[in-house]
């Protein structure tokens, strides 16, 4: 765009960070994507270039996605889609694609009139809550001076219940606006699947969990093919452009002009540079400032101990992925995700659970485990061809870096030699495979293969220094410091992206990256704002876009 090639460099074997799948003897695994809310067709036809104004879409560059549990439908009440069963203190409870569907499923569980108005008040939240693309507009706004008015103005009065839904945790939010004597059980369902934010619902925000909420209310979706196929397909667009992408590139630092501290490329952990005036980080912006600038520049324009002291790091996993052989149906697999939260009823306290859980030695001691548990072949309806008579799962529990450190100074050589490390893998491969075969008893005799992943791992394939899988936490502390969560950083030439400047999420990411590229193109000026002028619509007519660059 306007003469720019992009240089993609990717620490992994596979470029496309979590998106990415591996394959084993056996068949494949998806790593960070298990299922996406409503596509954002636009952006992605643009991106991937699968359809440009009034042509019709190239089906060779098209992402195309599986409505999830769509060819079970059948067997499910009322023929909806499910796409997340929660299993919560002996209940089970069906999240249904459409908001009308999800209502009705809620409120056959909790049938009283007071539980009936909360669930209606709830979905009124979630609305309020999770429309505020104004906020991320702002992120762009120049200069400077008029991005910090622009804020004051939108929290004051174009959406003046934002900072109170990013200041409140969504436990607080639902027992405050739902009112005390709500249904305690309800109220764990409402917040099950706290695992697609991280954080707990007594520290995470009521705005990442409406958005959340939002994205998955129409149902959730598969890319056919896999994860994959969001690299697969978004790549040639860097590639025709003249750009690269390049794999097991270890970039070691950002370079920086020694007198005026702009942005001159990167250096890799070989010795080799790459010059660029301009580069887009998407570490995260605590592995941006702690370790690739250096701290005479980094501590003056980022607060990195108050972050990493108020904020904090995501969480940390275990994963055990398993090869079975027999096909989804066969094994009685369900498209839907399952979530688990194991409480001794359906209304017991979920914070004493979760306190309990984190405190425990689950290696040693005998304890009920948070649980999602994904096929990627129930989901994908391509697999089967792929790997005829076989199919894949994944059991996701939460772990703790701190259990692996005396193995945090090995390399992968190292670790896999390590006998007290393996004890520890089997330790949890035979939890987690334990917890497979009690909810999919069909899977007990057919495991042909699996693999663990822990904190330790997750730190090799995705440089997190500390197991963690999506940077900085996204908890209430997180809106004292927006200032910063924003696409042009103090440093001339250095740009963030990636999913910690919107919300978590693989479409997050996107349109971060949307966010950082119109940084970068210097979008956002008065006469943008007045004319209405972006990216995206620009990207829609390509003649008007290349004309208006040399304004730019």
């Amino acid at each position: 765009l306007c003469g720019w090639k992009v240089l993609v460099l990717e620490r992994h074997y596979s470029a496309g960070g979590a998106t990415h799948t591996f394959d084993t003897k056996f068949g494949e695994h998806e790593v960070g994507v298990h299922y996406v809310g409503t596509p954002p067709w636009d952006l992605l036809s643009l991106i991937t270039g699968a359809k440009g104004r009034g042509e019709i879409p190239n089906e060779d560059k098209t992402i195309n996605f599986q409505a999830m549990d769509e060819p079970h439908a059948t067997r499910n009440p009322n023929g909806r889609l499910v796409y997340d069963r929660v299993f919560i203190g002996g209940r089970v409870v069906n999240f249904c694609a459409g908001r009308e569907n999800l209502r009705d499923e809620l409120r056959f569980h909790f049938p009283s009139e007071r539980d009936r108005t909360a669930i209606d008040e709830y979905f009124r939240l979630v609305q309020d809550a999770s429309h505020h693309t104004g906020f991320y507009v702002c992120k762009l706004i120049r200069p400077m001076i008029l991005r910090a008015l622009a804020k004051k103005i939108y929290f004051a009065f174009v959406n003046p219940n934002l900072r109170r839904y990013q200041t409140m945790t969504t436990w607080q939010t639902l027992t405050r606006h739902l009112g005390e004597d709500v249904s305690p059980e309800l109220l764990n369902v409402l917040c099950s699947r706290f695992g697609q934010i991280g954080p707990s619902p007594f520290a995470d925000t009521f705005c990442s969990h409406a958005c959340v909420v939002n994205h998955f209310l129409d149902g959730g979706y598969y890319p056919v093919g896999g994860s994959s196929e969001f690299v697969n397909k978004i790549s040639p667009t860097i590639l025709a452009s003249g750009g690269a992408i390049k794999v097991r590139k270890h970039v070691e630092g950002i370079l920086l002009d020694e007198r005026t501290n702009e942005v001159r490329g990167v250096k890799l952990q070989n010795g080799k540079c790459f010059s660029s005036p301009v580069v887009l980080s998407g570490a995260g912006l605590r592995n941006t400032y702690k370790y690739l600038l250096p701290d005479s520049v980094s501590k003056p324009n980022f607060p990195l101990q108050q972050l990493e002291e108020e904020i904090g790091i995501s969480v940390q996993f275990a994963f055990c992925f398993f090869d079975l052989d027999g096909t989804s149906d066969e094994l009685g697999l369900d498209a839907a995700n399952l979530w688990e939260l194991p409480l001794s009823e359906p209304g017991a306290n979920l914070h004493q659970f979760l306190q309990s859980f984190l405190q425990s030695d689950i290696l040693r001691e005998n304890v009920p485990m948070p649980l999602f548990i994904s096929s990627v072949s129930a989901k994908d309806p391509s697999y089967e061809a792929r790997h005829p008579g076989r199919s894949a799962a994944v059991v996701i529990t939460y772990s703790r870096m701190e259990d692996f450190h005396q193995w945090d100074g090995m390399d992968q050589r190292g670790r896999k030699k390590s006998e007290s490390y393996n004890l520890v893998k089997e330790r949890y491969r035979d939890l987690l495979t334990e917890q497979l075969h009690r909810h999919f008893p069909r899977t007990r005799g057919k495991v042909l293969h699996s693999e663990v992943a822990t904190p330790l791992t997750t730190k090799s394939f995705l440089n997190a220094p500390d197991g963690e899988f999506r940077g900085l936490d996204e908890n209430v502390a997180k809106a004292a410091y927006q200032r910063y969560f924003e696409p042009e950083s103090p440093i001339k030439g250095l740009y963030l992206c990636g999913q910690e400047l919107t919300m978590l999420g693989v479409f997050s990411a996107l349109h971060a990256g949307l966010l950082a590229a119109s940084a970068v193109l210097k979008y956002g000026t008065f006469f943008d704002l007045i004319f209405r002028r972006n990216l995206v619509s620009d990207l829609k007519n390509l003649q008007t876009y290349r004309s208006n660059c040399e304004f730019k």
